[in-house]
């Protein structure tokens, strides 16, 4: 039987991997699903533990989100990233009129005090919780082609 929602998520997080993987992050792939212990859709790191890790949301909702249902997924996201031992969760959520084609306009969404962070060069450590707390955890929304350069300048791996 067919699932179209799955069968979007998988779309979009097919796309995002090549995208990551055209963008600096050559062992960017899909995670194998894991149950309750969810640890996210996509890595940009060839090591999960201290990298990074994207929940992507794609189909009618993402396109059409509001406040409310992105904070879910924030924090659907950082409890990803605890699970994945990653240093740094990022939503990535599909924009309408962008199909899995130009991912690169999709929104990143991301802490704050994260952004800081990359922006200044610094990788954020697995365990800083500050990052999760307070005006620092404030999400902040760019696009995916804007976040790229600074995960990739922190992040980023030699094939």
């Amino acid at each position: 039987m067919v699932n179209p929602s799955r069968n979007k998520g998988t779309a979009a997080e097919t796309a995002l991997v090549r995208y990551a993987r055209e963008q600096g992050f050559p062992h960017a792939d899909r995670i194998a699903l894991s149950g309750s212990a969810d640890r996210n859709d996509v890595r940009l790191t060839k090591e999960l533990r201290n990298g990074v890790c994207v929940e992507s949301k794609a189909g009618r909702a993402a396109e059409t989100a509001g406040d409310l249902l992105v904070d879910a997924w924030m924090a659907e996201c950082e409890a990803g990233r605890r699970n994945a031992q990653a240093a740094l969760g990022v939503l990535v959520v599909k924009r309408a009129g962008y199909g899995p084609t130009r991912c690169g306009r999709w929104w990143a969404i991301l802490p704050l005090g994260a952004l800081v962070k990359l922006r200044n060069g610094t990788p954020v450590q697995p365990h800083a919780s500050i990052i999760y707390r307070g005006s620092d955890a404030l999400p902040v929304r760019m696009h995916l082609d804007a976040l790229m350069p600074l995960l990739a300048t922190v992040y980023g791996e030699e094939d």
